[in-house]
């Protein structure tokens, strides 16, 4: 009896939670999806971490990833890189999940991985901004200097003209697929100390989203967020506003929320 108690209990608040969750989010929220990894492999487990993936399973929890954000109230969903597993023979994969994405009334903002290097891109460049009410979403490419497939590095002409993009108004979000700060000792990485110069010496940089180490953690460091957003296939998706960021101690993932989606 209070086996079945305990599980009608969990039922009753796991309904709770996906009907409130949008109310307790701010106005201007995001819903974060990294390393999707789709492909041909049932699964492998990696090993840095060993975390589990599903390339096979991919296409299907982005596509119920994407109804349960949109039956949220989420507009604005930031994809933080590496759509497909295999660089070249997985291609066809990222072109069917951006084709998925047309079904839905859904803004997307595409950082490009280390695994999405072979993907035509149509013209569309590998670094630039969006303004989003308040916010001015800025991506960044990491691809460009070092091995992309471990830390990737960013060029000076790259930092030029993100010199050039901060001057705004707006308080700024940051997006690329590496993070800045290793995924062990938590210190930061040397080829980002540039970065995180400029991160620190601006008022309305908030926070940098990034994905890669297949991890979920946050980083606070001078006030600001560095939020690492995990696998897809293997830890689900996360609802995130920048509103309600703030570094404190008894709740490090104040403005989070993950999400399962198997």
């Amino acid at each position: 009896m209070n086996h079945i108690i305990k599980k009608l209990f969990l039922i009753i608040l796991a309904f709770f939670a996906f009907y409130t969750i949008p109310h307790c989010f701010a106005e201007t929220s995001f819903a974060l999806i990294s390393d999707i990894h789709a492909g041909r492999e049932k699964a492998y487990v990696t090993p840095r971490n060993k975390v589990k993936i599903y390339p096979s399973k991919a296409f299907g929890k982005f596509r119920s990833a994407l109804k349960e954000i949109e039956s949220r109230g989420i507009k604005n969903v930031i994809i933080l890189g590496d759509l497909i597993e295999k660089k070249k023979r997985d291609v066809a994969f990222a072109l069917k999940l951006k084709s998925e994405v047309s079904k839905h009334n859904l803004e997307m903002i595409w950082v490009t991985g280390n695994h999405d290097l072979n993907i035509p891109s149509n013209g569309s460049p590998k670094y630039f901004y969006q303004d989003i009410d308040n916010y001015r979403v800025i991506v960044l490419n990491n691809n460009e200097l070092g091995n992309p497939n471990v830390t990737g590095g960013i060029s000076d002409e790259q930092y030029n003209w993100l010199l050039e993009t901060i001057k705004t108004d707006k308080k700024i979000i940051l997006a690329g697929h590496h993070p800045i700060f290793d995924y062990k000792t938590r210190m930061l990485l040397p080829n980002y100390e540039r970065l995180k110069q400029i991160i620190d010496s601006n008022l309305n940089i908030v926070a940098y989203l990034s994905g890669h180490w297949h991890e979920s953690y946050i980083t606070w460091d001078n006030g600001k967020e560095y939020h690492v957003v995990p696998p897809l296939t293997s830890k689900g998706y996360e609802l995130w506003s920048p509103e309600g960021t703030q570094p404190a101690p008894t709740n490090p993932i104040f403005s989070t929320t993950s999400v399962s989606v198997f």
